[in-house]
């Protein structure tokens, strides 16, 4: 029979045609009851998630059209395949359904001002079901697409932004608490918050990572700002009395420093008074802690706080500059002292090595002593005598000789 080869490879078409439409119209069905493809669908969406979500949504419409198209293609080759011994006109219908351009996608009337002599007065859009399953696919993976990645923001933002706000209820009770719920940065947080919320609801795409993480960090540190302020509350009285001892320390410096400028002066000869300048003196520093003292006393807690924090970094930079400054004056003395154990040193181990009554080293010995105990002391002069001994003890004993001083 000449028609029987066409039936063998027309008959396993129509049945691959068929498990695809079943296939399609499970996976529709998927999508159509996906949990966020339904809160989608109830979403008062706005920006670029409404627009990814009309394009999805009308994807999924074609292609429940496109699902009813292939399914009436289906029945008609269904209702050719059940002829007992089908003819060669009937074969042919079956082959143009199955592989021919048998699908109207669409038809649009064609406007007479375009419209030529010979034209129909429609225009018709056809497709073979194999292209048909092509374009489906293709609107497929678009309307998938979307809902998943829309799926996903909101199930990675959701728990993010609701820690957030668990943590700006917190702050603003504190605040409430502290009496400070009207300051700048706790307001402002607050509207990031709305704002967040109002796009996690609506428009979850257009929200970036970071923007969650900066306004947790925000929120904390001025949470951190608020404990810092309760903190001085409880703790006002040490905290005043610690910064009273500063006071003190800065002053004793102050006269240590005074104190060493005015004897570098008198036993180092060649330097000159050194008068540091100090971040703040005792005495600013005493009126300035005056000030935060009486912003305790009237409860201005968070004024006394910031107050207390900058003049607590003032009290640092003058204490640290004291020290520095003292270090600076004694450096020289302690120069002088370190010679001087030096230079009875060499003495004992020339007196050892039998030489303390050479001539030579002698008179230098006596050279260096004269120096190191008559004011101002030259430390360069002394540098370069004990230097001299050092040299003259460190010789083997034939070879030893007073080493000559350059001039």
């Amino acid at each position: 029979m000449p028609a029987e080869p066409t039936v063998q490879l027309l008959y396993p078409r129509l049945a691959e045609l068929g498990l695809a439409a079943e296939r399609i119209r499970e996976n529709l069905v998927a999508l159509e009851i996906d949990p966020d493809r339904e809160l989608l669908e109830r979403a008062a969406l706005v920006g670029e998630t409404a627009a990814r979500w009309a394009n999805a949504s009308a994807r999924m419409a074609e292609l429940w059209h496109g699902l009813g198209l292939l399914d009436t293609v289906l029945e008609r080759a269904r209702a050719l395949r059940v002829v007992r011994r089908p003819g060669r006109s009937q074969l042919g219908e079956l082959r143009e359904l199955l592989d021919g351009r048998s699908i109207e996608l669409s038809s649009a009337t064609v406007p007479l001002a375009e419209r030529t002599l010979l034209g129909g007065a429609e225009i018709t859009r056809r497709c073979s079901p194999t292209e048909l399953l092509a374009r489906m696919s293709d609107g497929f993976e678009i309307a998938r697409a979307a809902v998943v990645e829309i799926g996903v923001a909101w199930e990675a933002l959701t728990p993010r932004v609701e820690a957030v706000r668990r943590l700006s209820a917190e702050v603003e009770r504190r605040a409430a608490d502290q009496g400070e719920t009207a300051r700048r940065d706790l307001v402002e947080a607050g509207r990031q918050l709305a704002t967040l919320d109002d796009a996690l609801a609506k428009d979850p795409l257009a929200i970036a990572s970071d923007q969650v993480d900066e306004l947790g960090r925000a929120l904390e540190a001025i949470r951190a700002d608020l404990e810092a302020t309760a903190e001085l509350a409880r703790d006002h009285v040490a905290r005043l009395g610690l910064a009273r001892r500063a006071i003190t320390e800065l002053g004793t410096l102050a006269r240590a420093v005074q104190t060493a400028d005015a004897e570098l002066i008198v036993k180092v000869a060649g330097t000159v008074a050194v008068r540091p300048t100090l971040a703040l003196g005792p005495g600013p520093l005493e009126a300035a802690l005056a000030e935060v003292a009486a912003l305790v006393d009237a409860g201005a807690w968070p004024e006394a706080r910031t107050a207390l924090d900058s003049w607590t970094v003032k009290a640092r930079a003058s204490l640290a500059e004291a020290r520095r400054a003292l270090r600076a004056l004694r450096e020289p003395i302690e120069a002088r002292n370190q010679f001087r154990g030096l230079l009875d040193a060499y003495q004992a181990k020339a007196s050892r090595l039998g030489l303390i009554e050479d001539p030579e080293l002698a008179e230098v010995f006596a050279q260096a002593r004269h120096e190191l105990h008559t004011a101002p002391t030259d430390l360069v002069v002394v540098g370069e005598l004990v230097h001299r001994c050092q040299a003259a003890l460190s010789l083997p004993v034939p070879a030893r000789a007073m080493p000559r001083r350059e001039r």
